[in-house]
């Protein structure tokens, strides 16, 4: 599960050093990369929720997130697993009652864009809410696909001293997007 914590850095420093010894013995140097493991978790994704539907007796929660920019997570979701919630849009707490099996489908135009599978999310999920996929920090925005020609949406970091929000990225206005 994504939302695991194990093995840490140093559980797997402790098990390689103690099924590799020689590799701590100064013979050899020692380079190690861990990628998305230490910035995955530190970005997520937010879109409104478009409408919910219930299609082939599937409960579907459409919105902004998919193919395009969650392109690893769509078309490898066995490999690409994350956390995805629902906030309430007006109190900004994360919905908890009454769930059932539900997909979460994004705007592209093909039938398997889904940013996550039978998963339990509320049933009382309202348009003025928001879908909140977590473990992003790695790999979405930087590698975004212009699939159906949609603008790259903006990018903000979050100041966690100051509780603030600054762009870091504008995102593309419909005329940069044409212009491609």
């Amino acid at each position: 599960r994504s939302s695991d914590l194990t093995p840490s850095f140093a559980d797997y420093q402790v098990l390689l050093a103690a099924s590799v010894p020689s590799l701590f013995g100064g013979k050899y140097t020692l380079v190690t990369e861990f990628g998305r493991a230490l910035v995955a978790k530190a970005g997520i994704l937010v879109s409104r929720v478009e409408y919910v539907k219930v299609n082939g007796g599937r409960r579907i929660i459409q919105q902004h997130i998919g193919a395009d920019l969650a392109l690893r997570t769509v078309w490898q979701p066995e490999n690409w697993k994350i956390r995805v919630e629902v906030y309430d849009g007006v109190t900004g707490a994360m919905r908890t009652e009454d769930k059932a099996p539900t997909d979460v489908a994004g705007p592209c135009c093909l039938g398997g864009d889904l940013l996550c599978s039978n998963r339990d999310l509320p049933l009382a999920t309202e348009l003025v809410d928001l879908v909140v996929a977590k473990d992003v920090g790695g790999y979405y925005h930087s590698g975004y696909s212009y699939y159906n020609l949609r603008a790259m949406p903006p990018c903000y970091l979050y100041d966690e001293d100051n509780g603030t929000l600054e762009l870091i990225n504008a995102g593309q206005s419909v005329a940069e997007t044409v212009a491609m």
